[in-house]
């Protein structure tokens, strides 16, 4: 299964530096969105990301208690962050960070159990490739997936993160 270097709704599409008479200069140096996640278990996290999705680790960080503090994150600790990023890309970056003990989880259900950030999406090339590389993992479908997209020749699958969190797939069927 390859991933297309999109995430549907969260790139910026404005190129640095390139206005037009109609548009305002961008306020944003980078065309992309970073996305944190807090996972109750970083190491099932990383391994759902990795070795189901099939996203690639780049170099982490650890943001330091003073700055994490300081603008409000947390409550002044060091947060050690991993990285993924799609094989190939230069988008976006999801940041995975778990903590000790592990914070409240909200209701997953359903979209419309909880508020905020709710999914993520990851066009494919295949959605039965996708499909066949999560089976390998013991990741499922939810429900009746894949579902045409009417008016596309595109399927939308999802499924859940080790958290809950829904991940949906969009591709073509071979």
């Amino acid at each position: 299964m390859k991933i297309l270097p999109v995430l549907a709704a969260l790139a910026l599409t404005a190129a640095s530096g390139c206005t037009t008479a109609t548009q305002p200069p961008s306020l944003y140096s980078h065309s992309v969105i970073d996305i944190g996640i807090v996972c109750s278990d970083l190491e099932r996290s990383v391994r759902f990301y990795r070795d189901s999705l099939g996203l690639s680790e780049v170099p982490g960080f650890t943001g330091a208690a003073k700055v994490t503090g300081d603008c409000g994150l947390c409550d002044y600790r060091d947060v050690p962050v991993r990285q993924f990023t799609i094989p190939g890309s230069k988008g976006t970056t999801l940041k995975l960070m778990a903590f000790t003990p592990a914070p409240v989880a909200i209701n997953q259900r359903y979209l419309e159990s909880s508020l905020g950030l709710r999914y993520l999406t990851f066009f494919v090339d295949d959605i039965e490739a996708a499909r066949l590389r999560l089976a390998k993992s013991g990741v499922a479908f939810l429900a009746k997936g894949p579902v045409a997209i009417p008016g596309t020749p595109l399927f939308l699958a999802v499924v859940k993160d080790p958290d809950g969190n829904f991940i949906e797939l969009v591709g073509p069927r071979p």
